[in-house]
């Protein structure tokens, strides 16, 4: 989660997504996170931009807890609704 994650579509770069946050607390399973979620949002027929985009907030979330955690649903809905202020409460700034 480094600076963001670029995404790209063949040989072609289609966009960067940045990270959502900048000092995480843990990042034990956030590439699990990231992975599962891309998976699961294209099977359910999201597309590539999409499902990096919710990739990218499960990441964030999983980087906001400490020790190997899952990005709930309700979490979910709850960053992409709220944006970085819902990972600055998160993590106590």
């Amino acid at each position: 989660i480094e600076g963001g994650s670029h995404l790209f579509e063949g040989e072609e770069k289609v966009s960067f997504l940045p990270a959502l946050v900048r000092r995480p607390l843990d990042v034990t399973g956030v590439g699990d996170a990231i992975t599962a979620t891309l998976a699961l949002a294209l099977a359910a027929g999201g597309s590539l931009e999409e499902a990096a985009k919710l990739a990218n907030y499960a990441g964030a979330i999983v980087a906001c807890k400490k020790g190997l955690t899952t990005a709930s649903s309700s979490e979910l809905r709850a960053s992409l609704r709220e944006g970085k202020a819902f990972f600055r409460r998160m993590l106590g700034e």
